[in-house]
């Protein structure tokens, strides 16, 4: 089904024609929709009423930057899971408040997701001293995980436990990517 939709064209469509899945997901897949206006906000309220078990529908939805009714039955979803906390993220960027809506909407989550690295990478990038309690024991010291987060986000080397600051491979990634993370490496590596 291919369907292209004017902004005119959407609120002539009555409420039931939205039970066809190609349909709403044709609309939600077409670029450049104005998520902040109200006429988007109602066709996706419809969109959600008819379609919130449907977990293609429902990621579509959170990808526009829709915030779902109820979200709880898709903290399994990893892709759903992914845009919600990067839509928390930075709908609040740079705000404490905003982390800590990302690490309670983390808690909720399966603990399999938990103990994902993607899931955990995004948001040690985010707050690594608020979140780095929070993630799966099982990655706390793990090496290629850590990396990633330095690549993301060199200033966190500061907030890493004394072992990874004492692990040569992790100290030479933050020092690769800033120069001032040498001034936290440990003692040992200093004289390396």
């Amino acid at each position: 089904l291919s369907i292209t939709l004017t902004v005119d064209a959407d609120t002539s469509f009555k409420e039931d024609l939205w039970k066809n899945k190609d349909l709403s997901i044709s609309y939600l897949k077409t670029p450049d929709k104005r998520i902040m206006e109200k006429q988007f906000q109602e066709i996706a309220k419809i969109i959600e009423k008819f379609h919130k078990s449907d977990e293609e529908v429902i990621c579509l939805l959170v990808k526009t930057g829709y915030v779902i009714k109820d979200d709880s039955k898709f903290l399994d979803n990893k892709e759903i899971v992914k845009t919600l906390l990067k839509n928390i993220g930075e709908d609040c960027y740079y705000t404490w408040q905003g982390y800590i809506e990302v690490l309670n909407k983390f808690k909720k989550i399966t603990t399999r997701l938990k103990q994902d690295k993607d899931i955990s990478c995004l948001i040690l990038k985010m707050d690594f001293q608020l979140m780095y309690p929070e993630i799966d024991n099982s990655l706390k010291l793990d090496i290629p995980l850590m990396k990633s987060v330095l690549y993301g986000n060199s200033s966190c080397f500061e907030y890493f436990p004394k072992v990874l600051k004492d692990n040569k491979d992790i100290a030479k990634t933050a020092i690769r990517r800033s120069g001032k993370c040498y001034l936290n490496v440990s003692e040992r590596l200093k004289n390396d």
